[in-house]
């Protein structure tokens, strides 16, 4: 900053060479400093020569991504905002002269950017307005038809002005930017593609049906078709971008790593096992770890009608951990058709992402614009991401019955229950001098059993090995049910992803969802203590499972004359308690963003809560159900739950400690051992039991949000938004998935013209900065803290609320009073 201050004018703006600013934009003098301490200075900024310093040859330093061509356009303000496209065809041109043919393959585009919006515009190229305007469309979620009356309102008002007739013939123009996707057709009963070797027969090669509803028909329409947008030249993209080029060594390079710490991936042992295991692909930080999730949904947003359809995405762990969960890297692969769920012939629709992941884990030559040389891309998949039923779609094991859990391999402690299976025993992971293994209090007798364990790989290998040639299919004449073996757990065939040769290598594949077990064990909860139909824990089945064991007589089910009664349990509020409980979470307050608003899901009168969401459960667990049980239920009941609320919201941090995580598996064991005295045995269904296992995965993973459903069910809602026709949901969504992912790549050099998500200030950033304490708007009696009940307008942060409250003290109590 002396050298800078040295070289300008006093007072004067200076270009900002911060990692996020990189020489493009003007900032005052404190600003580029105050920056400069917390983003760091450009890497590949060397030679100062924005800032004074003679620019001499730098082999390491780039001008043309770290400077403008001509910084007179910056100096006044006159920049053409044209550049920003140009340098996205220079990109797509120099990566495009390097393929396989040395063929350009954005010859059209490039041939469209020459073409004037009107004559004499100087501001304005085709390319560029059709560029933003697709843009508009797709961020404000504008339909094809109103789209297509604009613009022939537009051509009908301004006729010598080149516009594009209708949406259809914009989206060709920029049909060399998106990568497009293949369509596969698929068996009527899913036993296999007409792909590959069978790509040209009519008829299926397992079971013989035909390809065609109609073979009869001038026009062949098959059963169904499976939709695969091409994984590898979406990953080779990613260095058609100097700047995304460099995130993806950002895990090797930038990536500061401290011993006991886990913030990214990097940080956890799944990846540091890989990069032992495999220290040839670690050795180029260009080489992708990537995670592959899938989940169903129905694509018509409500339950009336039975439809489940399956998209495959492909996330990338390589960048930054705020790009790593970005919705843009959540790249759709395979878009398994509905109306019915695939089940486990899922794997028969893996093969066009299994045939890819070989190829990019043998090389596949890429050019990296960073160096302006091909080098060969490798990729490899970490692990996969699914809700606890997906589990056994991905890995090929059941989960259900006595081998449930995918951790207890070897003598899970399952028992069983009226008309169910439970999993209690949860003593076994004490140490054996704990005083409770010798308790009988829990199921009547002491515990001397060991911790249930899991396989090794070489276990799991075998197993494996052993699983019969599965039939694919859903054809009534030819499937044969298959009976696993006894004893252990069963794998029914063994899945697709074993084709890649490092797979079986992997020290940890299959991520157990903390999102619905979070949401799972608080249904439990709030279903027992409000005695909510279905999902009441204290059932006839559940009071007979305490006589079974002789422990709390006083609950047992007591003949009468007409039947059987129950007395009222301490696991249940009374009705005075469950109104309370309600009226509490009515009132709850939260800050803009944080949190739904809980009132809508809340019955007072009847002490009922209904339609609760993921993220509401997420919530309740860990910040509001501890306090409102407080002076509700007994003192045992709060204090075990706000311990587990407290375990869920330090396992949800976005920073992890190797130590604390090492804690936590002692703490969750406790914390179970005293459920099992506070609720009855029928309480604990799977999705309980699993919650003891979360920090032995958090440790080889890193951070929860790395391997969680949150950010794969948003990206299914936006799939959702894009379906335009009902009667083709498939087709809607690919052609949607489609312009969206083009448009999101264009926006990038769209500069500062219009609204992306790449440049949208941040919400009420201006109003933050002039709170007045005279616009809130005090409606409610008996507001708690300071008066402050409901807002006019809330800020983000409370803290900051209060602090400036406290501020203007005088002002504002006068304005409460």
């Amino acid at each position: 900053m002396e050298f800078a201050r040295a070289n300008c004018n006093e007072g004067a703006s200076i270009l900002c060479p911060c990692q996020k600013c990189l020489n493009i934009t003007q900032q005052t003098q404190e600003t580029v400093e105050y920056h400069l301490h917390v983003n760091g200075m450009a890497v590949s900024y060397t030679k100062w020569s924005c800032h004074g310093e003679d620019d001499g040859p730098d082999e390491n330093y780039d001008h043309s991504l770290y400077q403008s061509d001509d910084d007179d356009d910056y100096d006044d303000g006159n920049e053409n905002h044209n550049d920003h496209v140009d340098k996205m065809l220079d990109e797509l041109h120099d990566s495009g002269d390097r393929g396989p043919s040395d063929t350009n393959f954005y010859a059209k585009l490039i041939e469209e950017a020459k073409k004037e919006l009107h004559e004499g515009c100087t501001t304005e190229t085709r390319l560029s307005f059709i560029m933003k305007m697709l843009y508009v469309k797709s961020y404000n979620r504008v339909t094809n038809r109103a789209f297509d009356q604009f613009m022939a309102v537009l051509c009908a008002a301004l006729p010598k002005v080149n516009f594009p007739k209708s949406y259809a013939e914009a989206k060709s123009v920029l049909s060399e930017v998106g990568l497009g996707y293949d369509t596969i057709h698929v068996c009527k009963y899913d036993c296999a593609l007409f792909w590959g070797d069978h790509a040209k027969k009519t008829h299926c090669p397992e079971c013989g049906f035909s390809r065609w509803k109609d073979p009869e028909a001038k026009r062949k329409i098959p059963h169904k078709v499976l939709r695969y947008f091409p994984i590898i030249p979406r990953l080779q993209r990613f260095f058609v971008s100097k700047e995304a080029s460099m995130n993806t060594k950002w895990h090797k390079e930038k990536r500061v790593a401290q011993p006991g710490i886990l913030r990214h991936p990097a940080d956890g042992e799944a990846w540091k096992h890989f990069d032992k295991e495999f220290g040839w692909f670690a050795s180029d930080a260009r080489n992708i770890r990537l995670g592959i999730a899938t989940d169903g949904f129905n694509p018509y947003g409500n339950m009336s009608s039975s439809y489940s359809m399956w998209p495959v995405f492909v996330i990338p762990y390589n960048f930054p951990p705020w790009m790593c969960v970005d919705q843009s890297n959540f790249m759709m692969s395979l878009l398994i058709p509905g109306k019915n769920s695939p089940g486990k012939d899922f794997h028969v629709f893996m093969q066009p992402l299994i045939k890819d992941m070989m190829k990019l884990w043998s090389g596949v030559g890429t050019y990296d614009a960073c160096t302006g040389r091909e080098f060969p891309l490798h990729a490899a998949f970490l692990w996969s991401i699914h809700d606890y039923p997906g589990y056994a779609t991905m890995s090929g094991r059941s989960t259900r019955g006595f081998f449930a859990c995918a951790h207890c391999d070897k003598d899970p402690c399952y028992e069983s229950l009226h008309n169910k299976i439970g999993y209690i025993g949860h003593r076994r992971f004490l140490p054996h001098d704990h005083k409770w293994r010798s308790s009988r209090a829990f199921n009547g007798k002491p515990e001397p059993k060991d911790a249930p364990t899991s396989f090794t790989l070489a276990e799991r290998e075998e197993r494996v090995q052993r699983v019969q040639d599965y039939r694919p299919g859903k054809n009534p004449s030819t499937r044969k049910r298959k009976r696993g073996m006894t004893g252990e757990p069963t794998w029914h065939l063994k899945i697709s992803l074993y084709d890649l040769p490092y797979w079986s290598r992997l020290k940890f594949v299959h991520n157990l969802d903390v999102m619905h077990i979070e949401k799972n064990i608080l249904d439990n909860i709030l279903g027992t203590l409000l005695e909510l139909d279905g999902k009441n824990k204290d059932t006839v089945g559940g009071r007979m499972d305490l006589e079974k064991f002789n422990v709390r007589k006083k609950f047992w089910m007591k003949p009468e004359a007409k039947g059987f009664s129950k007395e009222k349990a301490p696991w249940t509020l009374q009705k005075e308690g469950k109104q309370k409980l309600c009226k509490y979470l009515a009132n709850t307050r939260f800050t803009d963003g944080f949190a739904g608003n809980l009132a809508r899901c809340v019955d007072i009168p009847g002490g009922k809560v209904h339609g609760l969401k993921t993220h509401d459960c997420h919530i309740l667990m860990q910040r509001v159900l501890p306090a409102g049980l407080r002076g509700i239920a007994s003192k045992a009941m709060y204090e075990t739950i706000a311990e587990l609320g407290n375990f869920f919201r330090e396992l949800c941090a976005k920073t992890l400690r190797a130590s604390v995580l090492r804690r936590m598996k002692v703490e969750i064991v406790i914390i179970l051992c005293k459920l099992e005295l506070l609720f009855p045995p029928s309480f604990f269904d799977v999705m309980v039991h699993l919650a003891i296992h979360l920090p032995d995965e958090a440790l080889q993973r890193g951070p929860v949000q790395y391997g969680w459903m949150y950010p794969v069910e948003r990206r299914l809602g936006y799939l959702k938004s894009t379906v335009r026709s009902k009667s083709r949901p498939e087709g809607s969504i690919a052609e949607g998935y489609i312009v969206d992912e083009c448009l999101h790549h264009c926006s990038k050099f769209l500069g500062d013209v219009i609204e992306t998500r790449h440049n949208k200030p941040e919400r009420n950033q201006d109003k933050k900065q002039r709170v007045d304490p005279l616009e809130f708007d005090i409606f409610s009696d008996g507001a708690r803290g300071l008066g402050l009940s409901k807002l006019k307008y809330f800020p983000k942060e409370f803290d900051s609320m209060v602090w400036y409250v406290l501020q203007n003290c005088d002002e504002a109590q006068n304005y409460i009073r």
